[in-house]
Formats: C-alpha cells, structure tokens, sequence
C-alpha cells in the first residue's frame, strides 16, 4: 500500500464523518504554532539571502514570518497587495452545467446554490494569500444536513505549518500529520525515504492554491520574495531619515575645551553638549567654551523621501503592474494604459483561482452529495462579457432578410428572455388582417386570392422541427415565384389605382384643410363619407391590400403612378 493509500485509508473513505473534523487545527506543543518569530529585526543583504536560500531548500518558516512581517510594517506593500487580492475576491462567479444532461444540470444548481453562500465568498480573501506568499491551504470543515454534503467553515491556514514535497517541489504536504503532529499516525505516513517530513493533503479537505506569478518552483513565485529586497532597503532608508530628521532643526554643539584639559573635565563638556540638546540646560566650567553652529539648508531630507517614493513605485509595478492607480499626476492616456494592465492581472488572477476551486471544491461537492462525473460544471469568475443586444438584433434582421434562418431558441436565450411555458399568456406581434374580400381557408389550409393566385404558392405548410426566423418564411423553400410573375401581377392590379382612389382621397383632403382642428374634423367626416360611393372605396382597398402585399413579399417600392421599383 502506498502512502497516499495510506492516509486515505487512515482518513477513511468510508469514514466521512472525518469530514467534519479539523486536521490541522493549532497546537500548543506540535508543529503547528500561531507563534511567530521576527527575522525581519536587523535585516540586512546576507541575513535575507540565506533566509530565501533556506526557502528553496525546504525550510519555508523564516521566510513565511518575514513575508508576514512585511505585510504588517510596509504599508504601501500591505495597500497594493490588499488592492491586488480584493479587485478578485470580489468579482461575480458564474457556474455553467456542463451539459443539458439533466444530471449535469442539477450538479451545477448545487454549485451554483454554495457558490452564492457566504461561506466560500468570505474565504476568497484568505485563498489569495498566494498572491504573496506563493501558496496558501485552506482547510474545509463540512456538514451534513438532509443527506447533503456541505462545507460549514472554511479555515485559513498559516503556510509555515505546510512544506513542498522535494523531489518535485509542487507537492503541498503537511507539517507532521493531522491531530497534534506527534502521534502513531505520523509515523505511519512520514515518507522519509524521500528525505519529507510531512504528510500528504487528504483528499476533499484542503483548498491548496499555488499562485503563479513567474515560471518556476512554487516557493519563488511569490511576490514576497522580490519585495523582501525592497523592504530591507526601505528600512535603511527609513532609519536612516528618522536620524536625520532628529538631528535636523537642532543647532550642532561644539565643545571646545583647553590643551592639557584632564579625562574628566572632557567628560563633564561632552555631557554638557548632550545634554543641552533635549535638555535645552547645561553647566560647565568657565574655563570651557560652547559653540552653537547652525546647519544650512540641505536637500538631506529630501533625498531619503525620493528613495522610498522609488522603491514604492517598483513595489507598485510588482504588485499591480502599473503606478497609474496608486500615484497621482498621471496623464488621461497613461492611466487608461495602466489600468488596462491592472485588469490583465485580475483577469489571470481570476483564472488560477477559479481552476483552483474546480478542483477542491466543486469537484468534491458533486462527488460526495451525486456521484463521480465524467463533467463537472465550469465555474468562471470575473465580469461577463457585454454583448451589444441591439447590434446582435439587427444583425439578425439583416441576416434572416437575406435568407438566413436563425433558431428562436439560441435568439430568446441571447437576449434573455426564456421560452413561455405552455399555456403562459405571451407578448407577441399582432396577426395581419386578411386581405378585403379575400375567401376564408380552404380544407387544404391554403389561401385563394381574389385572382385565382393559390396561397400555397405562398406559404409553406409543413412547420421546421425548430422554430425559425426565415426571410421567406412566407415563401415555398422550393420553387419560389419568379421576380417577373410577381411583377405582372402587381402591375396588373395596381395599373389603374390611383384613378380609382382619388376621388376619394381629394374631398377627404379638401376637408382636412377647411378645418381647424381635429375635433371639427371628426365631427364633419361621417358626413363626407356617407356621400361616398362603398362599392368604388371597398374596390380601392382591396386593391391596396394585394398590392400591398405583393410589395412585402417582393420587397418593391410602389410610386404614385403605379410603376413598381425594388426597394
């Protein structure tokens, strides 16, 4: 039996209640202390060098407390990591099925339904630990309520109770094993034929996400590691200005004392000089002499702020890789640059973090509350992408109108808006009246115009088996009438109309234009039309109707001396 055998049997597929217990929770007396240590007092080249080099090594403790140092005493480090981390954890998840498989669809409701909780949203912040420090564990503690698995808390971990497997130097391992780090069970599942001292993470308990910044061994891809070097040298700047600054403003003091003066009487006038410094008081022996020099301007103390501005800025472009975001006195043009930088860095950052939760989360919730899938739901996270509806609608139109079908299906899901259950009350285009005078349907469904003309010739009877948007949706898809025998019948019925609709048309004007408003015209049009002849007006408008629809389906423009033109 193997090692990773070993501690899954000791952990227990069979035994799930192991689930909700804490592994790695701190001890007083094991290997997993909240107790830090300090390495970052007296910091200096050859002590921060030998604490990366131990890191490479496989000793992460000293400079897990240093990065942790970092981020309590450099501030500017603190805000733009903080800024780096929050502009993720942050941003919208969205969990898609992986397939219509109504199995699928219900392991990514499951998902989606935690992923909304707080649980998981309050421990974003914690998980991107990684940013800095290159790595973070994140222990899962779950429930079980109603038969379904779900993690309860999920606990943050410090990285120095966890260690890389050395051989490979990927392997997240624990720090002795789960308990207090000194029992039986860490004898059973030390590996020391491979020179580890640590215990492999047992499955669906951990979230280990390893940030990746640079190409490389883990350990040195976090940014702590290059911002240790400016953080050191920040600190001799800082202490540095500090002593400047409380030397500036006073006046120099110089002690001047006689040849053959004795040990003492030098030692009484240099804590006479001393003392007058904060004590603003001193005695001394008149044969001895004080001088007061004061300093000149100096750019001393200006030259200390520059060199901490230059190293925030470098910190900046390691961080966020940009200054636009955090300095002032940026150009419109620059800060645009700069910001699209910094959303190329949430973008990736968001990507590692959600393949992580793929694996040690969603993975893990399917598997114990449904079962083992062949897919599991894809979870992205970050803004979705605006699609311009309008322009998508009316690059349909164009698209249908020149014979393109589009399903109804993919459209309503484009523009949001669900198929209607069946019998729900719809929204929809109003039907066009028939034309006037023509017969009802036959039994064969098929329309007869006025002039013999067959409305199958037409419409086509036979449904698609999905519904679409067709620009000859009112067209036969096979043997379609010809342009010219559309346009004989046009200008067969529209030869003579405007003849006909004039006389009709004049005194309706006339009458328009001796009115003065419309509640005159109202009452005084009945009258005109009842002087009106029906037989000339309903001939009128039946002709209007076909030509009306011929003009539709051909897609010709109809001018007033009935020619017809293409539109």
């Amino acid at each position: 039996m193997g090692l990773f055998d070993k501690v899954a049997s000791l952990l227990g597929r069979g035994q799930p209640d192991l689930l909700k217990e804490e592994l790695t929770a701190a001890t007083v007396t094991g290997v997993r202390s909240i107790i830090s240590g300090h390495p970052e007092e007296g910091l200096d080249p050859v002590r921060l060098a030998n604490i990366l080099r131990a890191a490479e090594m496989g000793d992460l403790i000293p400079a897990m407390w240093l990065a942790e140092a970092m981020e309590e005493k450099n501030l500017h480090y603190r805000s733009v990591l903080a800024t780096r981390k929050l502009q993720v954890s942050q941003l919208p998840m969205q969990v898609e099925a992986a397939s219509d498989d109504p199995a699928d669809r219900s392991a990514a409701d499951l998902v989606r339904d935690f992923m909304e909780g707080p649980v998981l949203r309050g421990a974003l912040f914690d998980i991107l630990d990684a940013v800095g420090k290159g790595f973070s564990v994140s222990e899962l503690i779950w429930e079980q309520q109603l038969g379904e698995w779900r993690p309860e808390r999920i606990e943050w971990r410090f990285p120095q109770w966890f260690l890389f497997d050395r051989v490979d130097g990927k392997t997240i391992l624990m720090r002795g094993g789960p308990g207090d780090g000194a029992g039986s069970f860490q004898a059973q599942t030390m590996e020391l034929d491979r020179g580890n001292f640590g215990t492999p993470l047992p499955p669906n308990k951990f979230i280990s996400h390893i940030h990746r910044s640079k190409s490389g061994l883990p350990i040195r891809g976090g940014l702590s590691r290059p911002a240790a070097w400016a953080y050191m040298f920040q600190n001799f700047t800082l202490k540095s200005w500090a002593i400047f600054l409380e030397v500036y403003g006073h006046p120099l003091r110089v002690g001047k004392y006689e040849f053959g003066a004795s040990k003492e009487d030098k030692g009484t006038l240099l804590r006479a000089v001393r003392n007058i410094a904060a004590d603003a008081a001193a005695i001394i022996p008149s044969s001895m002499d004080i001088e007061f020099v004061t300093p000149p301007s100096t750019t001393g103390g200006a030259l200390h702020q520059t060199n901490l501005d230059w190293w925030n800025a470098q910190v900046s472009k390691l961080v966020l890789g940009q200054t636009g975001t955090t300095d002032t006195g940026q150009y419109v043009g620059t800060a645009d640059a700069h910001e699209h930088v910094r959303s190329d860095i949430r973008d990736d950052d968001a990507a590692q973090l959600a393949a992580t939760l793929a694996r040690d989360v969603i993975r893990p919730l399917v598997d114990l509350n449904i079962g083992p899938r062949p897919r599991y739901p894809k979870l992205t996270i970050g803004e979705p992408e605006t699609e311009d509806l309008t322009g998508l609608v009316e690059n349909v139109k164009t698209f249908v109108s020149l014979g393109g079908q589009v399903e109804v299906a993919w459209l309503g899901g484009k523009l949001g808006i669900p198929n209607p259950a069946p019998g729900a009350l719809v929204l929809k285009a109003p039907t066009p009246p028939p034309a006037f005078g023509a017969p009802p349907p036959d039994q064969d469904g098929q329309d007869e115009d006025a002039d013999g003309v067959d409305g199958a010739d037409l419409q086509d009877d036979a449904a698609p088996a999905a519904p679409l948007l067709s620009a000859n949706a009112q067209l036969p898809q096979t043997a379609a009438p010809t342009n010219d025998a559309l346009d004989g019948l046009q200008a067969e019925q529209l030869a003579d109309w405007h003849v006909m609709v004039k006389p009709m048309i004049d005194p309706v004007q006339e009458l328009m234009e001796d009115c003065d408003s419309l509640e005159e015209f109202q009452s005084r049009l009945p009258e005109l039309l009842a002087k009106q002849d029906p037989a000339a007006l309903a001939q009128s408008l039946a002709e209007a109707a076909f030509a009306g629809r011929l003009a539709g389906l051909t897609g010709a423009r109809v001018h007033g001396d009935g020619d017809a033109a293409g539109a």
